[in-house]
């Protein structure tokens, strides 16, 4: 894995040693990032961080600040890692936690949601159900969800289906937060 462009474009990234972590491919994060635009000026929640992959692309792209939040003390050494690879420590926020507990303790309100939990295990949509309730996710945020093609695909009536692009069994969906007036 590499960062695809920025200030780190082409530094490689941590790996896991076991299949237990997914990262996102170097492909379709290219695919993804050219989808999104420009960084610069933004805030992002990196939840289910894994390797920390996406908020370090996002970081790279001229992000001003990412907070990642993962469960798992081995996916949190991985980010960590892969922050300092991309030299971000000062822009960069880890929490060995839930997204949840992400939302509670960052210290900025999120432009972009990175949503790519484990495949097949209805976590999407309860991600999805937890940011329409969190006041941090306000309207216009961006939410970009990471599922495999044979889920059903995830949903929510706080959130306006923006784009949906398939890549093999990847599928991404892109929502915006509507507007609660």
């Amino acid at each position: 894995m590499r960062i695809i462009s920025g200030t780190a474009k082409g530094r490689k990234l941590a790996t896991p040693l076991d299949d237990r972590v997914r990262p996102t491919t170097d492909r379709i994060r290219e695919s993804l990032f050219s989808i999104l635009g420009s960084f610069e000026d933004c805030t992002v929640l990196d939840a289910f961080a894994g390797t920390g992959a996406l908020g370090c692309e996002a970081l790279s792209r001229g992000a001003t600040r990412v907070c990642f939040a993962d469960n798992a003390a081995a996916s949190i050494a991985l980010v960590t890692d892969n922050v300092a690879r991309v030299h971000a420590e000062d822009r960069a926020e880890i929490i060995h936690g839930s997204y949840e507990l992400a939302l509670r303790r960052m210290s900025f309100d999120p432009d972009v949601v990175f949503l790519d939990p484990p495949y097949n295990q209805g976590l999407t949509n309860a991600a999805l159900e937890v940011l329409a309730n969190a006041p941090r996710i306000t309207a216009g945020a961006l939410v970009v969800c990471e599922q495999h093609a044979d889920e059903p695909p995830c949903q929510h009536p706080a959130f306006t289906l923006d784009d949906e692009r398939l890549y093999g069994s990847v599928r991404l969906r892109l929502f915006l937060r509507n507007d609660d007036e």
